[in-house]
């Protein structure tokens, strides 16, 4: 189900690709313009009250943001227009007893590719939907 659920996603924004509004960005820059909250992980949807996980992508390949607890920051590179890959990733130590964040950690380690699609960052390993987020402008 989650590999229909993913490449109906795909489809739907290749389809939408051409409507005002809707339009997929091949350009890096809009990787590094915002803050990506996330919405959406492994095809279930994030409460957004309290604090969301999040990430903010630098030019320079690094990648900071919170796990909803634990600061997190590390590396990444880009290859092509949808290849994304993150280098092990450093967090706080900050006990939280009401997040669970190693969810959102695994899925970061097993990214491969990403498309923006109009406002919303999607995330996945090329076969899986792994986390969707959507655009926030900084600072969060």
């Amino acid at each position: 189900m989650k590999k229909i659920t993913f490449f109906l996603l795909i489809a739907a924004a290749i389809a939408f690709g051409a409507c005002e509004g809707s339009k997929r960005s091949t350009d890096n820059n809009v990787l590094f313009e915002d803050s990506w909250v996330l919405t959406e992980l492994m095809g279930k949807p994030i409460d957004s009250t309290g604090r969301p996980p999040y990430l903010q992508f630098s030019a320079e390949n690094q990648v900071t943001g919170s796990t909803g607890c634990n600061r997190l920051t590390g590396g990444f590179t880009l290859q092509g227009e949808t290849k994304l890959k993150f280098s092990p990733l450093a967090t706080t130590k900050m006990y939280c007893p009401d997040v669970d964040e190693s969810g959102f950690l695994n899925a970061l380690e097993k990214v491969n590719n990403y498309n923006i699609v109009s406002d919303m960052l999607i995330l996945s390993n090329g076969k899986i939907l792994l986390a969707k987020f959507r655009k926030m402008k900084r600072p969060y």
